[in-house]
């Protein structure tokens, strides 16, 4: 992500109740950035490289196969977007009815 200073002094950071690593945290945060009345740009062509041996363990390390790390994903998403949002989350923010799973 790329955040222009006017924009982390509008918003501020990402909420730390999205635990790591902050699956939903951009979704939130996009959904906040949007209700200050602020520009908001998304590139699907965007690539981040992590620097080798910054960061710890690969994410298949972590969470096995990348079934499993959608799966565990998709529900530590939805818990977090429930913790803050409350159940009812999918009415408050503007996502495809399908985003998250059921």
């Amino acid at each position: 992500m790329l955040i222009p200073r006017k924009t982390l002094q509008a918003v501020g950071f990402l909420d730390p109740i999205f635990r790591a690593p902050g699956w939903a945290a951009d979704v939130d945060y996009s959904h906040r950035v949007q209700g200050e009345g602020l520009e908001l740009y998304v590139s699907h062509r965007a690539m981040l490289w992590h620097h080798a041996g910054c960061g710890g363990l690969s994410a298949t390390e972590i969470y096995g196969d990348r079934r499993k790390r959608v799966a565990r994903g998709l529900r530590q998403a939805k818990e977090d977007l429930e913790t803050k949002y409350s159940p009812s989350w999918r009415e408050v923010l503007p996502m495809p009815s399908n985003a998250y799973g059921r």
